[in-house]
């Protein structure tokens, strides 16, 4: 069972024999603390070596729970700051996963990591939206100058730019002479199209 840094683009569901990972199946894998956020591996049985290749069955089952049984699961981090690993060879996130097990289905959307750290994967933290949702709550980027999300520099007059992007969409909300107005407009617009209170932190 390998644990070990991988870029996982996609979430799959699959189970290498065709079919998909049930919520039953992760509960006899693995263990959830939804306070602490962590996912650990259970002892594994011979039923789940039997049939699936090796030469000694009973060798495997003892390597595996020696080395994995009790040990956090799903603990590598993918390029974006996910924690994510591998469930019978196919890469899953650890925040779905968690979701998974502590709400009895998986997501059908995108977890959310409410406080924006990708790496806190308690069940607080955690919420099912859709991708529109999940961009409404945005840190600010690094790049950003102005220390809030939308708003930018107008030329040379000092005044300040407003912009909101919804539904894919660029909106231009407006020119105004002070950073405390145009950030208030910000704030504003993103009230009213439903961004969460966390958005631009």
């Amino acid at each position: 069972m390998r644990d070990n840094s991988i870029s996982y683009k996609t979430q799959d569901m699959m189970h290498p024999e065709g079919k998909y990972i049930t919520i039953d199946e992760l509960k006899l894998l693995l263990s959830y603390d939804p306070v602490r956020g962590e996912l650990r591996w259970k002892r594994r049985t011979m039923d789940m070596f039997i049939g699936r290749g090796y030469d000694n069955p009973m060798k495997q089952l003892r390597t595996w729970n020696t080395r994995w049984a009790g040990k956090r699961a799903l603990t590598s981090l993918t390029a974006d700051g996910y924690h994510a690993g591998e469930i019978w060879c196919i890469g899953h996130k650890a925040s779905r996963v968690a979701y998974a097990l502590s709400n009895g289905e998986w997501p059908m959307g995108c977890i959310d990591h409410i406080n924006g750290n990708r790496g806190d994967d308690r069940i607080v933290n955690l919420r099912d939206v859709s991708r529109l949702d999940n961009q409404r709550n945005m840190k600010t980027p690094s790049h950003n100058t102005s220390g809030y999300i939308g708003v930018s520099k107008y030329g040379r007059n000092g005044k300040w730019r407003v912009n909101i992007k919804c539904h894919r969409k660029q909106i231009h909300i407006g020119v105004f002479e002070s950073l405390k107005e145009a950030v208030k407009a910000r704030l504003d617009a993103q009230r009213t199209m439903g961004f969460h209170t966390n958005h631009g932190r």
